[in-house]
């Protein structure tokens, strides 16, 4: 905040890319100390634009800069798709992953867990988070079919996920967060289970047994190329250059 004055101005045009709202973030359950606040003021005054990477995330931060919030998506090279389009064989169980954080309230899978456990159906679900505490206690339930790992990285996420039968998401409130995720998921082309609130069996034993046709499909991943974000984020500069 302190590299910006208007003697000394950084750049003619700063665009502050804001990745989750700050001081309202809703999502967090820490209560967030009342000076966060007055830090989002202060960058926000600044910034001639503030980009988010959805628009519905607006309405977590403070009213007096919503007129300079845009939205601009997060940016992958999603060339790596093309790594891995060939991986796939089907498996001999159906074979399905998820890999990320875990949130009270917001990404809990208990309900989904439960459900599982309670099938007589030979499966395989492997999980890659930190938040094992929500997972332990099925995986002595599970009979081996509920595997727990911690954390790999990206590139490994996604060759691990391009070779399952399909992939696990749990829905987010879109208000809240946009995880990015969802764009490995894409990458990794396999068909996504979106679990929700409310549970779907229906879909769940449809997933289980194929039939993919309730595949979450949320947007073109063209939208996330790197190419393409970078150019919005130059027309910013030059729109504003130019008036």
């Amino acid at each position: 905040m302190q590299a910006w004055n208007e003697k000394k101005p950084i750049a003619k045009v700063w665009v502050a890319d804001c990745g989750d709202p700050f001081y309202a973030n809703m999502v967090e359950t820490y209560r967030r100390p009342i000076y966060f606040k007055y830090i989002e003021q202060k960058w926000c005054r600044k910034a001639d634009f503030i980009s988010i990477p959805k628009i519905e995330l607006i309405e977590s931060f403070l009213p007096e800069f919503k007129s300079k919030i845009i939205e601009i998506p997060q940016g992958f090279n999603i060339a790596e798709s093309q790594a891995f389009n060939s991986i796939y064989t089907r498996n001999v169980v159906p074979t399905f992953m998820f890999a990320g954080s875990f949130v009270p309230k917001h990404r809990d899978p208990t309900m989904f867990l439960e459900f599982l456990v309670s099938l007589d159906i030979d499966f395989r679900f492997y999980i890659y988070t930190r938040n094992s505490t929500f997972v332990r206690p099925f995986i002595k339930k599970g009979n081996g079919r509920i595997i727990l790992n911690d954390y790999v990285d990206r590139k490994t996420m996604i060759h691990l996920l391009s070779k399952m039968d399909f992939n696990v998401n749990f829905m987010y409130n879109p208000k809240y967060y946009a995880p990015s995720k969802i764009i490995d998921y894409l990458i990794a082309d396999r068909p996504i289970l979106n679990i929700e609130d409310t549970l779907d069996h229906e879909l769940i034993l449809n997933f289980l047994s194929g039939d993919y046709k309730g595949s979450f499909d949320m947007f073109s991943l063209q939208k996330f190329d790197i190419r393409n974000v970078s150019n919005q984020f130059l027309n910013l500069y030059y729109n504003s250059t130019i008036q």
